[in-house]
């Protein structure tokens, strides 16, 4: 059924139930349609909307310490504010969790990728080398698994969890850090050997240059084999 209302000689046809605008429909259809503009947008633009994002949560951060701090504020409200301040604070601190996650990825993507270009051939690692590699691609393994069971969390969960994550996050950095280190030393003392050994033969050759070098040292992919 609908009914009509004549207003200056216009007919207006009317719903039989017509509801008022509701702020909240409408704020979620902005929200969808800021999601879908943030997709049609490229990569390069998405750091500064997280800029833009943080600066939004500091300023409201700052409005609702001052409410909080107004003696006007009823007790209970006061209570409200300090909550809402807590989460807007959680929120910030799961997200420096992921981009320092993200980071650590990135950093083992790029190591792995410099090693890819400096040894094509796997037959030319000597073993204390492998046995470095196969240590720093076991590193890399639990960090990328950390990441991605992080990820996968719920924020809520990320929030309850956030102390027990960010140990788990820290320690495995460290443990990758350690596996770099430990590569790039025994790589070092690996170099320092074959110079050393050119560096004799070499003088073997100026006392006699008639006597024949044991083994000639040669230079391949970054990494000397004697």
């Amino acid at each position: 059924m609908q009914r009509t209302s004549a207003v200056h000689d216009a007919v207006f046809t009317l719903p039989d139930n017509p509801r008022k605008p509701s702020r909240f429909r409408l704020g979620s259809i902005g929200l969808k349609l800021l999601s879908k503009s943030n997709k049609r947008k490229k990569r390069s633009n998405e750091s500064s909307f997280s800029g833009a994002c943080r600066s939004t949560a500091a300023v409201a951060e700052l409005g609702v310490r001052a409410l909080q701090d107004s003696s006007d504020v009823c007790p209970p409200l006061k209570s409200a504010l300090g909550l809402i301040c807590h989460v807007i604070n959680l929120l910030e601190e799961v997200k420096d969790i992921e981009e320092k996650a993200e980071r650590t990825q990135m950093k083992a993507f790029r190591l792995l990728d410099d090693l890819a270009k400096q040894i094509p051939d796997e037959t030319i690692i000597p073993q204390d080398l492998a046995i470095a590699l196969k240590d720093l691609s076991d590193k890399f393994q639990e960090v990328i698994y950390r990441i991605t069971t992080l990820r996968k969390k719920s924020v809520f969960t990320r929030i309850v969890r956030k102390k027990s994550h960010t140990s788990q996050l820290t320690l495995c950095m460290r443990h990758l850090d350690d596996a770099i280190e430990s590569f790039k030393i025994r790589s070092q003392v690996r170099i320092e050997l074959a110079m050393q050994k050119i560096s004799t033969q070499s003088a073997i050759s100026a006392v006699d240059p008639g006597a024949s070098p044991l083994a000639r040292p040669t230079f391949r992919a970054g990494y000397f084999t004697c």
